[in-house]
Parts: C-alpha cells; structure tokens; sequence
C-alpha cells in the first residue's frame, strides 16, 4: 500500500509552489510511513511535473517512490502483483521489476497490454519521458484508490492523487481501463490537453453497471463534461482484461433442495451427503479461495514489520485506549449501559448457545501507566472479523497457510454511547410487583453488541493450537465524532452518504487495530496490533448473493432476475466501496487485501450456474451463500456456516447511533 500523488502545471502555479504544504497537510503520508520521495520533471520552460510517493514496504527490498530510471520515466505505484508479471520473482519488488517491463515497451498498446496482463489490485502513475505523456489507472475492480482533480481554469493544476489534498474538488476515476494524458504544455489561454482512454473489454459504467459498447463516447465523455480544457477520445485498441460475466444456467426444472423452517448445521449435513455437485463444488472453493488467501499472506517482508513507525502509531492513541477502558470498566453510574435486546440477538445468542460472559473483566489501569504497559502485536497478518461467515471463513483459511508459531490478529470493533441509558433498558427495570420473576442483570458491558458476540463464537470454532489475538476494539461516542472530524471525513470523500459514514467510521477504529485483547493469559491489556496486512472479507455477498436485495430481486423476478443483478453487482463493484476502503484501512500505514476478490475467485465463482452459489428458496442463514456456508462446514465450522448476513454497520451498532432518523441513501450532515 502506498500514497502516490502528481501535479501538472504552470511553473509558478501557487498549487505547485505549495505542493509540501498541500501534502503534508492531508491524510496521503499515512499510506505510506517507510519510505517518501519527491520527483520533479520539467515540461516546458513553463511548465513542471511534480511526483510524490510514500512507501508501504511490503516486499523485496525498500524501494522509494517515484522511482525512476536512465531514460527519465517516473513510476508511482500502489499496488500488489499476484501473477501475470513472469518476470517478478519471489524476492523482488514489484515495483523496480514493472518500471523495467514499461521502460522496454515500444508502443502503447504494448504498454497497456502489459497492465491488462496483471493480476492483483493496483493503481498507478506513470510520466513515460520519450513520449511525453502520463499514463494512469486503477485496475478493473477498482480495489485501489485513485482520485483527480481536472482543471477549471487555464491557471488550475491537473492533479492525480490516492486521497484528496488541498480544497481542490475531486472524483474518483472511473475503472473503464487505461489513461493517458498528453499535457499541453506550451499553451496558455486556449490550453487543450488531450486525454486518450484504452478502455477494458466490453467497458462497464461503473455507477449503474450497465453495459458501454454503444455509448461509449458519449458516456465518458460526461466525466470531463465540466473541464473544458481536456478533450477526451476512445482508443480502438482494447485490452483483453474484463469482468467476469454470470453464468446465465437456470436450474433443471426438477431441481428443488429440501426445504426447511430454521437454519440448522444438520440440515446443512444432509445437503452435503446427498447433493455431490454441490459438495464437490464447496470442495473447489476451498482450494480456489485457498490459493488466494495463500497469495496474500505470504507476498510480504517480515523483516520489516515491526519497526519505530508502527510503535508511534501505537504510542499515539495510548491515550484513547485507556480512556475507552475506564469508560468500559467504570463506576456504573455513568458507564452503565444496557444494550438494546432486540429478537434478532436474542436468536442469535442461543443458536450459538454461548453460556459464558462475553464481555471485558475489570481493568485497572493508573495514570502513571506507559507504552511500555501496552501488548505490541507480534501478527503480521490481522483480519477484520464480526465472526460472520465471509471473515471466518478467511480466518480459517490464512491458519492453513501462516506459519504455525505466528500469531494472527482478530479486529473486533463494537460502538455504544456510555453517557445514556436506553429507553429499553429503562423498561426492563420496571418489573410488576406481582410478576414474581427476578429482577433482570442490567450491567451488560456496552460494547456487547451482535459482532462481539459472534466474534467470540466464531473463534471458539477456529483452531485451537494456533495463537489467535482477539481484539476488542470498543469506540465510544465521543471518540467517534472527534475521529470523524479530524480523520475520516477526508478518508471518505468524495462519498458522503450515511452509509459511506457508518461504514467508513467501523473499518477505520477496526483497521486501527488498537484495543483491548479479549482471550488467552493476558486478556484485559492494551494491545496494539502492527501487522501490516488486513485480510476483509469484501466482495463474498457480490458475489454469492448475500444481501436482502438479492432476496427481494428473486421474490419480485426469479433466477432470471437474480442473475441479472448478480451481473450489475460485478459491473458496478469498482465504483460502490472497494476504493473507499481501500482509503480507510492504508490510513493506519496497512493494506487491505480481500481474498474474495481474486482474479481466479471471481472467474470462479461467476462460471457456476447461480443456483449452486444460492438458492433463495431457503431461509436466512442457509439460502444466501450456500456454497459458501458449505465451504464453512468443510472448514469445520459449523456454527458459523449457519451465521445470517448481518453488515458490519448493525452488527457493531454504528448505524442509528447519532441519528436513529436517517436513512442509508441520505447525505450525511456529519460529513459536510
């Protein structure tokens, strides 16, 4: 993971005279704490190029970034290459050997073919000196972030960058494939830059999802609509990379699994010693899902992992840390909380049959207390895990392959608001006096939302011999809105609706990986995670049709329509999440990597008839991702495979905390 950044513009443009104050000042150099470089090329007497990098080291050896080399070309790059670079070898850095492989292309469908070819998730920017043009893009499931700013006038500045800088407006590419642009330097009032899109095959629009073969031109041409000063044309040379399409198999008109009421593990059973298409299939998965996560935890230098930058980003939030303990552990006055007990925990509590305490022991901490009392994390992989079937299922697999001494890290995050008491907790301490039942235990830990608790489940599933450091990342509502303000607003942007807030705000207190550790001898301390991987689990309800809307497509318009929207989700993935997390987890100097969303996996996944991933006739828990839940119970995980999708913005109580009001789709005032 890396922060990459370029300005082009007038030599004394006033973004360009203050272009380390304009970084510094944002969030860009927290992607990258290793390493940081500045890079300037000159256009035209008139004219320079400024390039900026801050380096995540993951692999070979510490590279600075932009690298350049004899022929003056200049790469920035963010990404991870998992295949499709024969030349990469298992010591090398992948950034020296692809800046090799683009310096000795001769053309510029050469040069596009060589991205095209490349598998894993990346952006990139690239000055090719002997042409004069810059080169950029973001691969075609959009799992790095890459921003621009296009001009507004012929003063302003074309302006690249992985997270916003300055007060500039900015807007997500769009994966449509490869851009250049031909920078005209020498004018000055009648300024035209020419920017050329090689676009991936059969191009998608990622806001809608719908396909571009006819409207092309005019399609993209609405991205620059409000920029003037850029002319944008379509190359005829298209890349053969593109997204995998559903298969459009409908189900035998005999094909009926077995129905039943309530999700249990023995119907599961049944389904997997009686259906061999089924079975064999989750077995496939397995491997498949195996060999991605596999890719994932092995491409990075544990030489590196733990040096004095992950100790100060721990040693910052020291403070916060404690704060949430006393505000978990205090008097009960002011800190007691009871969690709203809605039939959706009920349920889910004794399907797990949980019959132990899953909340925090008393902590006592001093305030001569110090860093030094603080655990530092030994993992180099953590993973973001509720205990819900996508994560788990991860969890199990990255202990197959991480070494058996190494511990892995488990990022649990739960939300609560300490100051006030529920209206339903109030409730519950009025009993009838004649009732004759017994006054209800109301000092439930606030943080015991859904995820905690599912959390605790799930990792009693997990191999027991291997080290699992389980952390509980407890936020309270104070230390929300200041981080919202100070960090996450511009982590966001430029999304802004309520559910890019409630999510965005979840993922970026997990990803921190700074809490309390909730198992093994030392349960109760500070514990500070550094590694630098996050495993997530996003894509797995694209792509097994794990959201209520799936459900309510099949209900409105069958396997025809659900396989539709299966489609649309594919196509539309760039544009929805996958760029905002990848801007919220790399703020903690980590990168986001997600399984799910391997080449091998999605091409998988998406040339199996849709009634083997899902099938909606069953009930929540089982119908939704079938073949997952199956890949579960092969995992043995029984408990989790029958886990019902919950996301991450109910299941740790994020959403409804500020505003119980507002809906997904609104804008959010918090983020203005």
């Amino acid at each position: 993971m890396c922060g990459i950044c370029c300005i082009l513009g007038s030599a004394d443009n006033a973004i360009i005279k203050d272009k380390e104050h304009l970084v510094s000042d944002s969030r860009i150099g927290n992607r990258g704490p290793d390493a940081s470089k500045w890079e300037s090329v000159c256009l035209s007497p008139n004219a320079v190029g400024v390039f900026c990098g801050y380096v995540l080291h993951l692999r070979g050896e510490l590279t600075s970034q932009p690298l350049t080399d004899i022929d003056g070309n200049v790469l920035l790059w963010n990404g991870e290459v998992f295949g499709g670079l024969p030349a990469l070898q298992k010591d090398d850095n992948d950034t020296q050997v692809l800046l090799e492989e683009l310096s000795s292309c001769h053309d510029d469908e050469q040069l596009v073919s060589l991205f095209s070819s490349l598998q894993g998730p990346w952006a990139f920017i690239y000055w090719q000196a002997a042409s004069q043009k810059l080169w950029f893009g973001r691969d075609v499931f959009g799992r790095r972030s890459l921003l621009w700013h296009l001009p507004d006038s012929t003063d302003d500045a074309f302006i690249l960058s992985s997270v916003r800088i300055g007060v500039q407006e900015f807007t997500e590419i769009p994966s449509l494939g490869i851009f250049n642009l031909k920078y005209n330097s020498e004018a000055t009032t009648h300024r035209s830059d020419q920017l050329i899109l090689y676009p991936w095959l059969n191009p998608v629009w990622p806001a809608t999802g719908e396909y571009m073969d006819k409207d092309l031109e005019s399609k993209t041409a609405g991205v620059i609509s409000h920029c003037p000063y850029i002319s944008l044309h379509i190359s005829s040379f298209t890349p053969h990379t593109f997204l995998p399409s559903v298969c459009k198999d409908l189900p035998p008109s005999d094909y009926c699994l077995p129905q039943t009421e309530t999700a249990n593990v023995n119907y599961l059973n049944s389904v997997w010693e009686s259906n061999s298409k089924l079975r064999q299939e989750a077995k496939k998965l397995t491997e498949v899902l195996g060999e991605s996560v596999f890719k994932r935890v092995f491409n990075q230098n544990k030489r590196h992992l733990f040096g004095d930058n992950c100790l100060n980003r721990c040693s910052r939030q020291v403070s916060i840390c404690h704060a949430n303990i006393n505000n978990s552990n205090g008097d009960s006055t002011s800190n007691s909380f009871e969690m709203k007990n809605t039939q959706e925990t009920e349920t889910s509590i004794k399907k797990l049959n949980i019959h132990q305490t899953l909340t925090l022991e008393n902590v006592e901490l001093n305030s001569s207390d110090t860093i030094q009392d603080v655990i530092h994390g030994k993992a180099s992989v953590a993973i973001l895990f509720s205990g819900g079937l996508d994560a788990t299922v991860i969890a199990a697999l990255a202990d197959r392959y991480i070494p058996p001494d190494e511990p892995i890290d488990l990022l649990n995050v739960a939300f609560a608001n300490t100051n006030n008491k529920s209206s339903e907790a109030k409730k519950k301490k009025k009993q009838p006096k004649d009732s004759g039942q017994q006054p209800k235990d109301t000092k439930t830990s606030p943080f015991s939302v859904p995820d905690r608790l599912t959390g605790y489940a799930a990792l009693q599933e997990l191999n027991p011999d291997r080290r699992w450091n389980f952390i509980e990342v407890n936020i309270t509502m104070e230390e929300l809105q200041q981080a919202r303000t100070h960090h996450v607003v511009d982590l966001l942007y430029p999304l802004c609706t309520v559910l890019d807030d409630s999510i965005g705000c979840a993922v970026w207190f997990a990803a921190r990986g700074q809490g309390i550790l909730g198992n093994g001898l030392q349960k109760g301390r500070l514990y500070c995670s550094h590694a630098k991987v996050v495993l997530c689990g996003m894509g797995a309800d694209e792509l097994f049709a794990g959201y209520s809307r799936h459900r309510s497509c099949f209900n409105k318009s069958g396997w025809h329509g659900l396989i539709d929207e299966l489609q649309v989700e594919i196509n539309r993935i760039s544009s929805r999440n996958l760029g905002r997390d990848d801007r919220i987890i790399s703020d903690h100097g980590r990168e986001a990597r997600f399984p799910y969303l391997d080449e091998n996996v999605t091409s998988f996944i998406a040339q199996l008839p849709v009634h083997i991933k899902t099938d909606l006739t069953l009930g929540r828990g089982l119908g939704e991702k079938l073949l997952l839940r199956l890949c579960a119970l092969h995992l043995d995980l029984p408990i989790t495979a029958i886990q019902p999708k919950r996301a991450i913005q109910f299941g740790s109580r994020i959403a409804k905390l500020e505003n119980s009001k507002e809906k997904a789709d609104d804008v959010c005032i918090r983020l203005q």
